[in-house]
């Protein structure tokens, strides 16, 4: 399997959501769902690294933090 790393989009949220349930289980994995969306909304975290591993044009697995400078 090849896997590629890209930014991640708008349009991945749902499928970075299922790779989460998918890592941490129903319970855990909507927490962190919950934190991931949160981060990622919050302009006090801005400027974000957000990126994604593709494998087969589908995400398994994710990566977000702030960059401070």
């Amino acid at each position: 399997m090849k896997l590629h790393i890209r930014k991640s989009y708008e349009s991945d949220k749902q499928e970075i959501s299922d790779v989460v349930i998918a890592a941490f289980g129903v319970v855990h994995g909507r927490e962190i769902t919950d934190l991931i969306t949160g981060l990622m909304a919050d302009p006090r975290a801005q400027p974000l690294l957000s990126l994604v591993a593709t494998a087969n044009d589908h995400i398994v697995g994710h990566h977000c933090c702030p960059i401070k400078g």
